[in-house]
C-alpha cells in the first residue's frame, strides 16, 4: 500500500488530495482497517492493483455545522478486466448539542466493472456520546 495525502488550510475552508497505489495481487484489503480510505464506500481504493486519486475540501461553516466532500478516481485490473471507479460524497454534520452530532450524506458511485453496479446513497446517522 502507497499513500500521498496533502491538505491546504486556510481558516475554515481546506483542501486536499491524495493518491493510494494497492500492491500487486493483495490490494490493502488484507489489513483489518484501512485508515488511508477517504471514502464512505470502501469498495475500490483497496483491489488489487488499484490506483486511486482524490481531491476533497472541507469548511466550517460555523462551530456546529461542517460541509465536506470528496471525489475520486479509482483504476484497477483484477484479471477480471480492467474497471474505473468514480466516487463523489457529500456530508453534512450538525452538532445539536455537546453530546448530540446529526450527519447526512450523499455518496454517488459509478463504475465500469461487470461485477459491480454503481449507485446512489442517502443516508443519515445520529450519535449520541453520554
Amino acid at each position: 500500500m502507497f499513500h500521498v495525502n496533502n491538505v491546504l488550510t486556510y481558516e475554515d475552508l481546506s483542501f486536499g488530495g491524495g493518491y493510494i497505489e494497492a500492491a500487486d495481487g493483495a490490494g490493502a484489503g488484507n489489513m483489518l482497517n484501512n485508515p488511508w480510505d477517504p471514502f464512505e464506500e470502501d469498495t475500490h481504493t483497496d483491489r488489487p492493483n488499484s490506483e486511486t486519486w482524490y481531491v476533497q475540501a472541507e469548511y466550517a461553516v460555523n462551530d456546529d455545522l461542517t460541509l465536506s466532500s470528496v471525489y475520486g478516481e479509482s483504476d484497477t485490473d483484477e484479471g477480471n478486466g480492467d474497471a474505473k471507479f468514480n466516487e463523489f460524497n457529500f456530508v453534512v454534520a450538525y452538532q445539536v448539542c455537546e453530546s448530540l452530532l446529526l450527519e447526512a450524506a450523499y455518496i454517488n458511485l459509478t463504475t465500469t466493472d461487470d461485477a459491480d453496479e454503481g449507485f446512489d446513497k442517502l443516508w443519515i446517522h445520529a450519535t449520541y456520546e453520554f
